[in-house]
C-alpha cells in the first residue's frame, strides 16, 4: 500500500501488485522517482520492481528486473543527482547502474561493479558525500564511491550485519554508527573532514589500473585529447589530458565495469566506442558530454553469476547469438581485437572481431536497437587470431595470427563468398601491425612486429589482390615486439617488452630500412601502444601501456622524443 500521510487520518492512495512469489516475500528498499511518477522497490529475492503510479488506485508492476542481487536481496536503491543515474546494491557485493528511457520510463542497465572482492554485503548508499556502508564477516565499513579511488573511511568491529544498527553522517562530516551487541548498545564516532579533503588525500595524477593494461586508444573530440585504457582487472577507464612540456594534466572521467574478464581491445568511431575481451564479450559504449553509458552487449556464451542472477535484467543481449554461423568450442573463447567502420545505412556499423578460436566474426551494430547481428564468419588458419585492422575505403580487413600469417579479406560484398589471401611474414605470432595508404584505393603499406622480435614491411595491391615483401629486419628488439605505428608513409615507430621505443625510416632510393632514433621508456611489461597527431602542437603524442602508462611526445621536425 501507498499512503497519503498529509490527510489525517492517513488514507490509501495506491494498491500495489503483490511481490513475485517467494518463500521470503517482503520489500527491503524503495525509491520514488518524482519526475517519472515511478516507485522502485527492491525485495528479498534480489528483484527490482518498477510500479507506475499514474494509475489512480490499483498499480501493477510496470517493469521487472529479476534477481539482480541474488537470493540475499536488494539492500538499497538511490539516484545520483549529478548524473541522474540509478544505483542499486545488495548482499551479493555488486552495484548496478541504470539510466532511464525518458519516453518509455524504463530502466536501462548500464554497468556493474564491486567495491572490493572480499565484501559481499553492501548495505546502504549515502548521498552526500557519495559513500556506501557495507559489512564483512565481523566488521562494519564505510567506503567512498568515487571513480578514482574506493577508499575505506571507517572500520568498526561490530560482529557483522546480523543485528540492529544505524548509521548517520552530519553536515560537518561527523559520522556515527550505533549497533547492538550482546544486549548492549555501542556508539562509534569519527570525523571525516580531514580524510575527505581532496587536497590531502587524492593524488594529482589519477590512478589507472591495479593489474596490467592490455590496450589503449587515443582520440580527439571537440579539440580535447582523450585516452581509453582496458586492463586485466576487467575495467575500462576514460581520461582527458593536456600535453604541456612544463605542466602536463590528466583527468580521470569515468570507470566502466561490465566485462566479466580481461579487456583485450578498444576501438573508437564517432561518438561510440566498442570494447572486446575474454569470455567472448563485446560492449558498445556511447559518450555524451563526458558521460559514458553502455548501449549494447554481445556474448557468445551467456553465463549466469554464481547466485543465478545473470548480471542484468534489461541488458541488450542479441537473440541471434545462437546463429548457425557460430561454431562455439567452449567457454574459453577470447575476443582479441576489434575494428569498426561505418556502413552505408545511417546508424549502422560493421564490426570485425578476431578470436582465440581462429574465427574472424563480422557483426552489424545498429544504434536504434542497440543490437549486434552476426553477418559472417571467416578463417584462414587453425591458429589464434591476434589483431584486425580495416582499410575502410575498400572494406578490406587485415588479420594477423600466432602462426606468423597476415591475411587480407575482401568484405566489399557480404552476400558473396569472402575472398582472402595470406602471406607468411614472421616465425611466430604477429602481435601488432599498422597500415597506411600509398596509392589511393589501390596500394597499402603494412608494417608488422611479433614474438620473434623482427619487423617486416610489405605492400598489398588491392586491384591485383597480391602481397609483396618490401623490407625486413630480424632481432630489432631483444624481446617480443608488441606495438607499431606509422608516422607517415616512410616512417614508423616500434616498441617491445625490452622497453626500447625505436624510430624507423624507409629509404626508397637506397632500398633500406634504417634505425633513426632509439628511446628508452620507463614502464615494464609493455603490451600495447597508440599514437595520435596533434595539429595545434604539430607533434605526435604516443601512449605506451603495460605495467603502467607513459606518455611520450615526438617532435617530427627535430626527430626528438621527450616525456
Amino acid at each position: 500500500f501507498v499512503y497519503n500521510i498529509i490527510n489525517q487520518p492517513a488514507t490509501v492512495e495506491h494498491y500495489l501488485e503483490v511481490l513475485p512469489d517467494f518463500e521470503q516475500r517482503w520489500p527491503n528498499t524503495c525509491l520514488y522517482l518524482d519526475q517519472y511518477n515511478l516507485l522502485l522497490i527492491g525485495d528479498r529475492q534480489g528483484n527490482i520492481l518498477s510500479y507506475d503510479l499514474n494509475n489512480q488506485l490499483n498499480c501493477f508492476i510496470y517493469q521487472k528486473l529479476e534477481r539482480l542481487h541474488g537470493v540475499n536481496g536488494t539492500s538499497s536503491i538511490s539516484i545520483d543527482e549529478n548524473t541522474n543515474l540509478i544505483r542499486s546494491c545488495g548482499r551479493d557485493g555488486y552495484i548496478n547502474i541504470f539510466s532511464i528511457n525518458n519516453e518509455q520510463r524504463k530502466l536501462i542497465h548500464q554497468s556493474i561493479f564491486t567495491i572490493t572482492s572480499d565484501i559481499t554485503w553492501l548495505d546502504r548508499f549515502i548521498k552526500y558525500p557519495s559513500l556506501i556502508t557495507c559489512f564483512t564477516t565481523n566488521n562494519f565499513s564505510l567506503y567512498t564511491l568515487d571513480d578514482q579511488t574506493k577508499r575505506r573511511l571507517m572500520h568498526v568491529e561490530c560482529g557483522g550485519g546480523h543485528r540492529n544498527y544505524d548509521f548517520i553522517i552530519e553536515k560537518n562530516l561527523n559520522a556515527f554508527f550505533v549497533y547492538v551487541r550482546n544486549k548492549q548498545v555501542y556508539l562509534a564516532k569519527k570525523n571525516l573532514m580531514r580524510i575527505l579533503n581532496e587536497s590531502t588525500c587524492l593524488s594529482i595524477i589519477p590512478p589507472t589500473h591495479g593489474t596490467e593494461i592490455r590496450c589503449v586508444k587515443l582520440f580527439q573530440k571537440n579539440n580535447c585529447l582523450y585516452m581509453i585504457t582496458g586492463s586485466e582487472d576487467t575495467q575500462i577507464k576514460l581520461f582527458s589530458f593536456q600535453i604541456e612540456k612544463s605542466n602536463p594534466k590528466c583527468e580521470h572521467i569515468s570507470t566502466l565495469q561490465s566485462h566479466l574478464s580481461a579487456v583485450c581491445d578498444v576501438i573508437v568511431i564517432d561518438n561510440l566506442f566498442f570494447s572486446c575481451g575474454a569470455r567472448a564479450q563485446i560492449f558498445a559504449w556511447q559518450m555524451k558530454n563526458n558521460i559514458v553509458i553502455r548501449s549494447g552487449h554481445f556474448m557468445l556464451h551467456p553465463l549466469r553469476r554464481r547466485h543465478g542472477g545473470g548480471g542484468g535484467g534489461n541488458i541488450n543481449n542479441d537473440e541471434n547469438n545462437k546463429d548457425n554461423y557460430d561454431d562455439d568450442h567452449g567457454l574459453d573463447v577470447r575476443f582479441t581485437s576489434i575494428a569498426a567502420i561505418r556502413m552505408s545505412e545511417p546508424g549502422n556499423y560493421l564490426l570485425f572481431v578476431t578470436a582465440s578460436d581462429a574465427i574472424l566474426r563480422v557483426f552489424r551494430y545498429t544504434i536504434s536497437s542497440n543490437r549486434f547481428t552476426l553477418l559472417q564468419t571467416c578463417t584462414h588458419s587453425e591458429y589464434c587470431q591476434l589483431r584486425v585492422k580495416v582499410y575502410s575505403n575498400r572494406y578490406i580487413a587485415f588479420v594477423s595470427s600466432t602462426d606468423g600469417l597476415l591475411c587480407a579479406y575482401d568484405f566489399s560484398s557480404l552476400d558473396n563468398t569472402i575472398r582472402s589471401i595470406s602471406i607468411k611474414l614472421h616465425q611466430s605470432g604477429i602481435n601488432d601491425f599498422d597500415l597506411i595508404e600509398i596509392n589511393e584505393n589501390n596500394l597499402v603499406r603494412l608494417a608488422s612486429v611479433g614474438d620473434d622480435g623482427s619487423i617486416h614491411v610489405s605492400t598489398f595491391d588491392i586491384n591485383n589482390w597480391i602481397w609483396q615483401r618490401e623490407y625486413s629486419k630480424d632481432n630489432i628488439h631483444q624481446s617480443p615486439a608488441t606495438g607499431i605505428r606509422f608516422l607517415n608513409s616512410t616512417m614508423f615507430i616500434s616498441i617491445g617488452i625490452d622497453q626500447r621505443l625505436k624510430l624507423w625510416t624507409i629509404k626508397n632510393a637506397e632500398q633500406i630500412l634504417e634505425l633513426t632514433k632509439n628511446y628508452l621508456v620507463d614502464i615494464r611489461d609493455i603490451l600495447s601502444m597508440d599514437m595520435i597527431f596533434c595539429d595545434e602542437k604539430n607533434e605526435f603524442v604516443i601512449v605506451i601501456v603495460g605495467a603502467g602508462v607513459q606518455t611520450i611526445q615526438f617532435d617530427l621536425t627535430n626527430y626528438l622524443f621527450y616525456s
